[in-house]
């Protein structure tokens, strides 16, 4: 990435001519007609000056760095500047915004690895240094299932998320993720069969409070409710109505007793 590096050298005029170097970039090495130049210099001086030179407006497709040199007397002279103590290096490139937008469902963390491997959690707006490994995990709240990150730049361009993470780019990002409120049935049974009925069954979201009511049939009377879910059936309520927040499956029997009438002879 040609557009990421800046090159630094230090150059003199050589004696007694100069020239000037014009400081590019080619697609092919091997051609000269695939240089552009970036910029140019003329060293006026046979001290060694510094200079520093940053490729980050270049657009192009080329891969090298290069010099190309127009001497003052090219035909007397074949080196008419020297150059030395040339360095490439990646330009400092500043943090960009990461915004979470924690939802319902539960935490979103923001893990940055940076490129000298050093890493950071955080469940607040953070930054991170362009290329830099961006780690995701998430702890569900309870009655949620986590579904999946979505992760856009500022534009909203999606990201693509690679393994639970995503490499961060040279813009601002905002990172969110979508999660599934659970579920549960509720359910009941009579016993004996036929000695009533139970309203209030059915599908519900977590932590939602439920009522069931347990209506006799004629000639019987409500008894205890047994939730039978449990793995010893020894949950027993009394209550009518009975009402709980549901937070799994649940199944109830209703028991009903037959209530016994006294038979009185009138002679």
């Amino acid at each position: 990435n040609i557009s990421g590096l800046k090159i630094q050298f230090d150059a003199r005029k050589h004696i007694p001519m100069g020239g000037t170097v014009f400081v590019g970039v080619m697609t092919d090495p091997a051609d000269a007609s695939t240089f552009t130049t970036i910029e140019s210099f003329a060293p006026n001086t046979t001290e060694y000056e510094h200079y520093s030179i940053s490729f980050e407006n270049y657009t192009g497709s080329g891969e090298y760095i290069a010099f190309m040199m127009r001497g003052a007397d090219p035909i007397n002279y074949s080196l008419a500047v020297c150059i030395d103590d040339i360095i490439v290096e990646e330009l400092p490139i500043e943090p960009h915004s990461i915004t979470i937008n924690q939802v319902t469902g539960g935490t979103i963390y923001v893990n940055v690895v940076d490129n000298h491997g050093n890493a950071y959690s955080s469940t607040t707006d953070t930054i991170a240094a362009y290329n830099a490994w961006v780690n995701l995990s998430v702890e569900p709240n309870a009655g949620y299932t986590f579904d999946d990150f979505v992760v856009t730049t500022a534009s909203g361009i999606p990201i693509e998320i690679i393994n639970s993470g995503f490499v961060m780019p040279g813009e601002d990002v905002i990172v969110s993720a979508t999660f599934t409120q659970n579920t549960y049935t509720v359910s009941a049974t009579v016993d004996p069969m036929n000695a009533g009925s139970v309203t209030g069954t059915g599908t519900y979201n977590y932590n939602t409070e439920v009522t069931l009511t347990a209506i006799p049939a004629t000639g019987y009377s409500f008894d205890h409710w047994q939730n039978i879910s449990t793995a010893d059936n020894e949950d027993t309520e009394t209550a009518n109505p009975l009402s709980f927040n549901v937070t799994e499956d649940v199944t109830y029997k209703a028991f009903f007793s037959m209530i016994d009438y006294e038979l009185i002879y009138m002679d």
